[in-house]
């Protein structure tokens, strides 16, 4: 019997730990938006085949070795809301295709009806044809509240 009451105690233990988690998780939970972009020399916009609109203003911080080292400042927008993202990235050369990584953090905005003011983001993209300025990828955002 008193197995069987520990049992069920620590069922309800569980149900308890799971409702509250699943509640405050599903605002942590992060936001992955993908994108196709031109970026022809410091500035990038949508390509026909985004599924969001892009502005972007690149600053660059040093070139060596293939690596390009810069700052963004990116305003993603769908008719699921709009971020400003500050990010540094690094576009490798040497590699084929070429690829860039960043990280950064939303500046101000909302995506799906939640505040993303002060998360933290990262963002890959490939060049999709050598020799143009197309790339795609992906954004993903996790909210710090």
């Amino acid at each position: 019997m008193r197995i069987r009451l520990l049992g069920t105690a620590a069922v309800c233990v569980l149900a308890a730990v799971l409702a509250t988690g699943a509640t405050g998780s599903s605002n942590r939970r992060a936001v992955v938006i993908p994108f196709e972009k031109d970026c022809p020399v410091l500035t990038c916009e949508e390509t026909p085949g985004s599924p969001i609109d892009i502005s972007t203003t690149l600053t660059p911080v040093d070139f060596e070795a293939g690596l390009f080292h810069y700052t963004a400042v990116e305003t993603l927008t769908s008719s699921k809301g709009s971020v400003t993202i500050s990010f540094v990235g690094v576009l490798d050369l040497n590699s084929e295709p070429n690829e860039t990584v960043l990280k950064g953090y939303v500046i101000r905005g909302s995506w799906g009806g939640r505040d993303l003011a002060g998360a933290t983001v990262r963002a890959k993209a490939h060049r999709v044809t050598p020799g143009t300025g197309i790339f795609a990828g992906w954004v993903k955002i996790t909210p710090s509240r």
